[in-house]
């Protein structure tokens, strides 16, 4: 559903609602490239997408009422999708998944590769 090709992934359950808590608690994940998939409340929805954005997120994913009738799923980067979310109606249950850039782009070999390429290395 994702449609992410990581195999592996961090449970956070809920965000913490204070600012300082959040920088805190997706420090670790940032940090070690993890993919992480959280629980956000309808009430505090606009103020987590919004603090997203200030993370190095490399791509989102953002379901909104998982297995029920109106089912809604946004993927992609996050400058991309999170307009569109915003402007949707924003009650329901919200389940999020990330995936972080990496700390060193020189770590990630599919970079490595790419940029090789580029440079007919």
């Amino acid at each position: 559903m994702s449609g992410l090709k990581e195999v592996h992934f961090a449970f956070g359950g809920f965000i913490p609602k204070k600012e300082n808590e959040k920088k805190a608690f997706f420090e670790p994940y940032i940090t070690k490239g993890i993919p992480l998939v959280c629980y956000e409340s309808p009430n505090r929805i606009q103020q987590t997408l919004e603090f997203i954005q200030t993370l190095p997120v490399s791509h989102l994913v953002v379901a909104k009422e998982l297995t029920k009738t109106f089912e809604k799923v946004w993927r992609g980067p996050p400058e991309t999708i999170i307009p569109e979310i915003l402007s949707s109606n924003l009650k329901g249950e919200w389940c999020l998944l990330f995936t972080f850039y990496p700390p060193d782009p020189l770590l990630d070999v599919s970079i490595f590769v790419t940029l090789c390429k580029k440079e007919n290395i």
